[in-house]
């Protein structure tokens, strides 16, 4: 998370490794961290009865991610499991966001937890993983894609902007438009 440039030059040296389970590792993680993370801000503990449905949710924006990663995949890229761990790699940032997530709703009450991951404060925390990710994805599709830096910013953008708008669409059109109106003042 901290070098990736420097790392993804060196995974995407590696040979691909046999087997569906690589391309599936990653993003099951992901998912599942999702999923934990609603469980503990809807009931501040880990309970299967809301881990099992959130990672059936969570997998969702997993394809979502999957897709978007398919539309800009290049054709001298590695093979689409080994690309796609090395995707998911990069999801370091977003993944510490969300057990911070997890820690506020577990340790604090209802009242401070929502306080510090309200909506304002939020948006600011969030810019700051949204800019340290797209960097590494920026460094993915550089050293994995093997892309120019234009090339690579130009991927970059694409899948943010396919992943992101379709995860928006999904999981935030019901509360979005009553936002976005109270927000205007309409």
């Amino acid at each position: 998370m901290l070098h990736p440039g420097a790392t993804y030059q060196e995974l995407a040296r590696l040979p691909d490794a046999p087997g569906k389970w690589l391309a599936a590792r990653r993003p099951f993680l992901f998912a599942f961290i999702l999923a934990c993370t609603v469980s503990f801000a809807a009931s501040g503990r880990l309970t299967l009865r809301l881990v099992i449905p959130a990672t059936i949710y969570a997998g969702i924006e997993v394809l979502i991610e999957v897709v978007a990663l398919a539309a800009v995949r290049s054709k001298t890229a590695p093979s689409f499991s080994h690309s796609l761990d090395l995707f998911f790699a990069g999801f370091g940032p977003w993944l510490l966001w969300l057990l911070a997530i997890a820690a506020v709703w577990t340790f604090a009450s209802p009242v401070s937890a929502f306080r510090w991951t309200g909506p304002r404060w939020d948006l600011y925390i969030i810019g700051v993983f949204a800019l340290w990710s797209g960097y590494i994805d920026f460094c993915f599709f550089r050293h994995v894609f093997h892309a120019t830096p234009r090339r690579a910013v130009r991927n970059l953008f694409v899948q943010r902007a396919i992943s992101w708008t379709l995860a928006l669409i999904i999981f935030g059109a019901g509360p979005l438009w009553p936002e976005i109106v109270r927000i205007l003042g309409i």
